[in-house]
């Protein structure tokens, strides 16, 4: 850039921030003038402040409006004003930085008189950028675009899934977890909703080495090497409608030339807890607020067969007589008399039972610390032409529950190998395979429909003659196993040829197989009915029951394109494409259930003797563009 542009430039650069102020000023925002005025602040009055000022210009001698200057440590801080200046009050000794957009920051040591230069970081103009089928440098995008830093946002995160790691990280990317279950998908959206449809979702395409994918959980996030956000509707242009809420575009490890071959191990270790868990008040406020409500709605305060005006006193005798304690799992104890009213109170004749014992719910039901753990083996090397990149991973992680708990295990194994065949030809291939499993109790009934329901007397958390109640413990511990297991394979194989200067050749095809098995099985439920009789205990639930599910999809994608680069007088540079997309997939579903399991130790078709239920379906479609 010769000098007069430069001096063009910044001219026209003055221009615009004038009128981005002179806007602000008619609109009413407070706080702009032609003399940019230092912002209110607060200063303790025993700390001795100093007030300093000065220039900042950048490397041709010209003024920077609305470079940020601010105290190191500190909120406090002021933006240049039009012609560059600022004034700041500091404490005594403070370090000052200084930046702005496209320039290198500044840290300096504070003092009265300040001239500040700050130079352009070309490295960040000349960042390349993943933008569809190939890469931009960021100075020539006119796109929306946001670039993830991998090692921060992926590698030093505890987290399996990559949607997970991706909260918080890009600026318009919405990641929001409605669940807290350990195999429970986030909600992805890029700069909000994009649809008011109740059935429709505004959800982004997804693109890893650029074949789309339906679940991000089957990646592993230690293989990826960047990943890139297109936020605009300028994504249409490459991949169609599908793209009108977004890409994320994620590109995989691959080979990189070094002498030695070069192994890494990595590994995590990590315990979560619920953050947030309700906490009950003691059970004879909580039985006196439902009295209250009963009231006021002129009812009987009865809840499942117990008189809450009967149940309050031994309530309040339980506590007084357990020093205000709540009760851990353990045998239960029968009223004796007024002077140990143990933990229920049963009457024979009616067949009614008062349970007044405060359990502890949280510490009964929720393990202290979930531990998850992660392990990692990449090889990356070099054999004359030909890099390569392998890959190992493994990784578990268990949920919160205290009895028979959900557990979550996956491994993945990927291989990226690239060959310089001649100068001008490149031919490689890609292989991933991922295997999750995800086992959880088949509870017959959500566990925590009741758990947060009624209150910490509700149910009663223990057992007699050590057989449970009927209670969010029995069918846990009694459940069967709901197992679902994923499978996904990926076969890539590319080429690219420099057929003349300035002219690229690229093609790949990529196959897909992904496989799910769902196998659920009910079992019954022994235990005392606390909503009825505890005579005896009995079969809460006596059916039986096995449900097998299966999906298969398979997929392709053949993507064939040219570049053409052109550069007139290295000041003109044009880059033109063309090229054509095809995609096709084939889905196949089955359902098969029987009940009336002969053993339940033992869940086959084979050992049911109930009615068979069975459904299926099949669908294929394809798509071609260019």
């Amino acid at each position: 850039m010769d000098k007069f542009a430069g001096r063009k430039f910044t001219k026209n650069r003055r221009l615009i921030a004038t009128a981005s102020v002179a806007m602000c000023m008619l609109c009413g925002a407070g706080g702009f003038s032609s003399q940019a005025a230092p912002v209110p602040q607060v200063v303790a009055a025993s700390k001795a402040t100093n007030t300093i000022s000065g220039v900042v210009k950048d490397a041709n001698g010209n003024p920077i409006i609305g470079a940020n200057v601010m105290e190191k440590g500190t909120t406090r801080g002021i933006v240049t004003d039009l012609d560059g200046k600022f004034t700041l009050k500091v404490a005594p000794g403070a370090t000052i930085v200084v930046s702005y957009l496209g320039y290198g920051t500044q840290t300096l040591k504070a003092t009265s008189s300040m001239d500040v230069v700050l130079k352009e970081d070309n490295a960040l103009l000349d960042e390349v950028v993943v933008v569809g089928y190939g890469q931009q440098k960021k100075a020539n995008l006119t796109g929306a675009v946001s670039v993830v830093d991998v090692d921060k946002a992926l590698e030093g995160r505890p987290e399996m899934d990559v949607a997970k790691a991706l909260q918080g990280v890009v600026p318009g990317l919405t990641i929001l977890n409605t669940q807290g279950g350990i195999d429970a998908q986030p909600s992805i959206s890029i700069r909000g909703v994009g649809t008011l449809s109740n059935s429709e979702k505004s959800d982004p395409l997804i693109i890893v080495d650029g074949v789309p994918i339906d679940d991000l959980s089957m990646v592993n996030p230690q293989d990826i090497a960047s990943v890139s956000v297109l936020k605009d509707a300028a994504s249409t242009s490459i991949y169609g409608s599908r793209a009108a809420f977004g890409v994320i575009l994620i590109t995989t490890k691959g080979g990189s030339k070094t002498e030695k071959i070069a192994v890494n191990y990595t590994n995590n270790f990590a315990w979560s807890t619920p953050t947030i868990l309700p906490e009950y008040s003691d059970a004879p406020s909580q039985i006196e607020a439902l009295i209250d409500a009963f009231d006021r709605n002129k009812e009987l305060p009865v809840l499942f067969g117990m008189n809450l005006k009967e149940l309050l006193p031994y309530a309040q005798k339980w506590q007084q007589q357990n020093g205000g304690k709540k009760a851990g799992y353990r045998e239960m104890r029968p009223y004796v008399d007024d002077n140990n009213v143990g933990d229920y109170l049963y009457d024979a004749a009616t067949g009614k039972t008062l349970y007044y014992a405060d359990w502890d719910v949280e510490d009964i039901l929720f393990q202290d610390w979930a531990p998850s753990q992660t392990h990692n083996v990449n090889i990356n090397g070099t054999s004359g032409r030909t890099t390569y990149y392998l890959s190992v991973g493994d990784a578990s992680k268990e949920g919160v529950f205290e009895f028979n708990t959900d557990k979550l295990k996956r491994y993945n194994v990927s291989a990226n190998i690239s060959s310089n065949v001649t100068d001008w030809l490149q031919v490689g291939g890609r292989f991933s395979f991922s295997d999750r499993n995800y086992t959880q109790p088949e509870t017959r009934r959500t566990p925590y429909q009741y758990l947060w329901r009624w209150g910490s007397f509700f149910e009663p958390l223990g057992t007699i003659n050590g057989t449970d109640l009927r209670n969010t413990v029995s069918y846990l511990k009694q459940a069967g196993d709901n197992e679902t297991n994923t499978n996904f394979v990926r076969l890539t194989g590319f080429i690219k040829a420099n057929l003349t200067k300035g002219l690229t050749l690229n093609a790949d095809y990529t196959y897909n197989v992904r496989n799910r098995l769902q196998d659920r099985a009910g079992l019954p439920v022994y235990a005392y009915n606390s909503w009825g009789s505890i005579a005896e205990p009995m079969y809460i639930a006596s059916d039986s029951y096995l449900i097998q599910q299966s999906t298969k999809k398979t997929s392709y994608a053949l993507n064939v394109y040219a570049n053409y680069e052109l550069s007139i007088n290295q000041k003109h540079n044009f880059n033109f494409m063309l090229g054509g997309n095809a995609e096709g997939e084939e889905n196949l579903s089955h359902l098969s259930q029987r009940k009336n399991l002969l053993n339940p130790d033992l869940p086959e078709f084979n050992l049911a003797n109930g009615q068979y239920y069975v459904e299926g379906s099949h669908n294929h479609n394809a798509s071609a563009g260019y």
